[in-house]
């Protein structure tokens, strides 16, 4: 009888540690990218690419808080998904007829206060 101790590695040991090796270089990668490498992969599987929901949070935190730079004056990019645009406070697909009364996406919170459904009585 020969003395084998330890000389075997089964292959469900290999592969247990190539995956955790596998695992750790992942996480620490996206971590230390902030995750930003895999927006471009994640985003289009979301199904949208509104902010509306995002833009209408920080809006009521800015009023909330009584933050008039924010709520006010700060500049806020709204994506209401491609192809449509905000016609009368409603989201409306955007077609060569309604091009012109398409309002513009790019305000403050005051502006998109209606469409938004954050009213707030901050701003002067």
């Amino acid at each position: 009888m020969k003395n084998k101790r330890g000389s075997e590695m089964t292959i469900g040991t290999i592969i247990a540690i190539a995956l955790g090796v596998f695992l750790l270089v992942f996480l620490i990668y996206g971590f230390s990218t902030q995750w930003n490498s895999f927006r471009g992969v994640l985003d289009p599987l979301s199904g949208s690419d509104s902010n509306v929901d995002n833009i209408a949070r920080g809006c009521e935190v800015a009023c909330a808080s009584n933050n008039i730079h924010a709520y006010c004056n700060e500049i806020r990019t709204l994506n209401v998904g491609k192809g449509n645009c905000i016609i009368a406070d409603e989201i409306k697909v955007k077609t060569e007829s309604n091009e012109d009364e398409c309002k513009s996406q790019v305000g403050s919170c005051e502006e998109f206060k209606n469409f938004l459904g954050v009213p707030c009585s901050i701003c002067n």
